[in-house]
């Protein structure tokens, strides 16, 4: 045989040999790299992160808080598969809000294991991560009775306009809350929810009759507070006028001192009244201090001058003064006015 015809068949089972080469490389390869990113994902890792910790009981007579630690986040350690405490660290850069389990009685403050509380969390479970640790290792929370009431609906205190009457329709709603925020929110039978006018203003500016719809709540911003429902169906306000600017002529100024001081103190006072003193408020209210015909005003307020121990033997000193029983929207415009004054002790007998 030729010598260059072997030298072809050599040539053509080295290509064959190679090219075999070459298809096994490329079926493992890939499957060797596969093989090496898995075993490192799932490979045990610990880390540590940051969380804000929340609780709520299934039962709608109880509520929970968390009282230790009070608005601080807790430190946890988690131990795992590294992917899946990489996936896990980003679903838990929230709020945790934690389930518990088990019997709770009413105003009482249990402390519980936050490992267990963590673990127990569902997105937690399922990883196959597990909390080894937490700091603090407790948590304490307070378990509240959950009160349930009907409330009145209130005006909103000091509105720039004089409203003559009004109604609401429902005059009431009901509030459910935990038992100390209730007490906070509702200390008297008469406390209410107020409504929220902030959208109606432009309208209810005008003297007149005014008829609102589907009217807001201004609901307290309390964890555990649920109203219903929470807009009033209907509100009919009469308007009387706006806000007006009144001069009162005089006021009398009293003195405030401390009891002690009563009868051992001489105080005299530079002005014996406070004049010319410029308020704005609703028209109704105006009237109440304002002289009419001649007849005194249903209400005088009075400029009192606070005195303090500190004020003994002081000469020509001059303060500002506060003016007391305003009607309701009623204020100074203005700075306050001030009162020179000069304090000696009562002379002893000899």
């Amino acid at each position: 045989m030729p010598k260059s015809v072997e030298q072809f068949r050599s040539f053509l089972r080295s290509r064959h040999h190679v090219m075999s080469m070459l298809k096994t490389l490329a079926l493992v390869v890939p499957l060797t790299i596969l093989i090496w990113i898995y075993a490192e994902r799932a490979q045990t890792a610990k880390d540590q992160i940051m969380v804000d910790l929340d609780v709520w009981i299934n039962n709608p007579d109880l509520f929970a808080t968390v009282i230790e630690p009070n608005g601080a986040p807790i430190a946890i350690e988690l131990e795992g598969p590294r992917a899946k405490i990489q996936v896990l660290k980003t679903q838990l850069e929230r709020r945790i809000r934690v389930q518990l389990n088990g019997t709770f009685q009413p105003d009482t403050e249990p402390s519980l294991s936050a490992t267990a509380l963590l673990n127990d969390y569902p997105e937690i479970r399922q990883s196959g991560v597990t909390v080894t640790m937490a700091s603090p290792s407790t948590v304490k929370i307070h378990v509240d009775p959950r009160v349930k009431r009907m409330v009145p609906l209130l005006l909103p205190q000091n509105l720039p306009v004089a409203i003559s009457s009004y109604s609401i329709s429902p005059p009431s709603v009901e509030v459910q809350a935990p038992k100390r925020v209730w007490e906070k929110l509702f200390p008297t039978p008469q406390s209410g929810i107020k409504l929220d006018l902030s959208n109606f203003m432009e309208r209810i500016n005008t003297p007149g009759q005014h008829k609102l719809e589907n009217v807001p709540l201004a609901i307290p911003r309390e964890p555990g507070v649920i109203v219903s429902p929470s807009r009033a169906n209907e509100v009919r306000l009469e308007v009387s006028a706006q806000e007006v600017e009144y001069v009162i002529r005089t006021i009398p100024v009293v003195i405030q001192q401390p009891l002690p001081t009563v009868n051992k103190w001489i105080v005299t006072t530079k002005e014996k009244t406070v004049t010319n003193l410029s308020v704005r408020g609703p028209a109704a209210e105006i009237r109440k201090i304002e002289s009419i015909d001649g007849k005194p005003p249903e209400i005088t307020p009075t400029a009192v001058l606070k005195l303090t121990n500190d004020d003994r033997a002081k000469t020509d000193e001059i303060r500002a003064v506060s003016i007391d029983g305003l009607p309701a929207g009623v204020t100074p415009s203005g700075n306050a006015p001030t009162i020179e004054f000069s304090v000696r002790d009562v002379p002893q007998p000899e």
